[in-house]
């Protein structure tokens, strides 16, 4: 005979008060709600006076900057390891595999294409020694235009090509119209891309 399930006797016999009545079992789904709602109900403070209060307090709080601090310790530890540049670096065409395609992982190589002779080369060689100072982890470098590609277009100068992973990212030829041309500076809006 199954569990918790009663004969016809048994029934007239809790019926006349001879028996009494067995008590019905909780099916699974039912047992199963109660947990919830006791779980749900359940405030592990409730019991606790204000010492215990007060202590779980400043636990809490320590526990709270102690994983903060973690966090940032690692994020640090991260930095610390990416390369660091800070520089323009001037390179010559047999430089480019080493300068561009076998720089660091995950670092962006900004190249600037200029001419000596040409006044916003001249502003834009100002202007990546100061971005180079504030952004520390680019590359940025700089390659007379002609020596880097045969037949450069005295047109297209000053150029800029940004790298990475040895993978052309973008590029602006000529980057005169792109950055405000004589109006250029390292402030402006046009140096968004880094």
């Amino acid at each position: 005979m199954a569990r918790g399930v009663s004969t016809e006797w048994e029934d007239v016999q809790v019926k006349y008060g001879n028996y009494l009545a067995r008590e019905k079992e909780e099916t699974n789904d039912e047992i199963e709600q109660k947990v919830i709602e006791v779980l749900e109900n359940y405030d592990p403070l409730e019991k606790k006076n204000i010492e215990q209060l007060k202590e779980l307090e400043d636990d809490e709080d320590e526990e709270v900057l102690r994983i903060y601090e973690q966090r940032r310790m690692e994020e640090l530890k991260q930095l610390a390891q990416r390369p660091k540049f800070g520089s323009v670096i001037e390179f010559r065409k047999q430089d480019y595999v080493t300068e561009v395609t076998n720089a660091p992982k995950d670092v962006f190589v900004v190249c600037h294409l200029y001419q000596n002779w040409s006044e916003t080369s001249n502003i834009l060689s100002r202007i990546f020694d100061n971005l180079a100072k504030k952004h520390i982890f680019v590359k940025f470098c700089r390659i007379v235009a002609n020596n880097c590609i045969e037949n450069y277009q005295d047109s297209d100068v000053p150029g800029v090509i940004i790298y990475q992973n040895g993978k052309l990212f973008k590029q602006f030829i000529p980057a005169t119209h792109t950055f405000g041309g004589n109006k250029m500076n390292w402030k402006s809006n046009n140096f968004i891309f880094l």
